[in-house]
């Protein structure tokens, strides 16, 4: 990854998005107790946290803000144990100035559209996962195409959605959530031809899915 924020990846198993391994946060604040510095670490996965004391990782960020205000890092991280906590208003004023500081950070922007769109502000989510999917190398881009098109998806905006999923396919074409959702797509609108393709191409990535297999069986009969 070239950018030093970092960024989720996408295994087989699924897209995750923006959460704290919290567990992890009291182990690095020892050692920025202990060593003076920054912590240099960033997560962005969705998911159940590991260490639930979500206060206790709260204090940490605020007061990491508080001593240092202009950190972009520790702000990305104080948004992102607000997102933790369900309160995404909080996540997205720290996102923003986060972003504010490091305006091209496309691990920022990208955790800023999880917000938006934990939120239900599609468009806002939209906005976000385009910039940083112009931001990010090639190579890692599909992440943030795949969020932007089930975006334009949720707004339903079809063909926009078509359009950036298969920009994700193309930057990546082992993800199977991207084919999942081109597959969803053509099937509704009828062309099951074309669906039964991608659903087949995501089964080879994640063949024990049964939503997956559930489909294939639909458009084969």
């Amino acid at each position: 990854m070239s950018d030093d924020t970092g960024v989720a990846d996408m295994s087989n198993g699924g897209i995750n998005t923006s959460r704290l391994l919290n567990y992890l946060i009291v182990l690095f604040a020892v050692a920025l107790v202990a060593c003076g510095g920054w912590l240099a670490y960033l997560h962005f996965w969705q998911g159940e946290p590991v260490d639930p004391t979500y206060e206790r990782s709260l204090e940490i960020w605020k007061q990491a803000v508080a001593d240092d205000p202009d950190n972009s890092l520790a702000r990305a991280n104080l948004g992102a144990t607000y997102m933790d906590m369900g309160r995404y208003d909080d996540a997205i004023r720290e996102l923003e100035k986060a972003l504010e500081m490091v305006p091209d950070s496309y691990t920022y922007t990208l955790q800023l559209g999880y917000a938006y769109a934990a939120k239900g502000d599609y468009q806002s989510a939209l906005d976000m996962f385009t910039r940083s999917a112009e931001n990010t190398p090639a190579g890692e881009k599909y992440i943030a195409y795949y969020e932007a098109a089930d975006a334009a998806y949720n707004l339903g905006d079809t063909e926009a959605a078509v359009e950036l999923v298969q920009k994700s396919i193309e930057d990546n074409d082992t993800i199977w959530n991207s084919h999942l959702l081109l597959g969803r797509i053509y099937e509704e609108s009828g062309d099951n031809e074309k669906a039964l393709a991608e659903y087949q191409a995501a089964a080879r990535f994640n063949p024990a899915d049964e939503e997956l297999q559930e489909a294939i069986a639909r458009l084969s009969g």
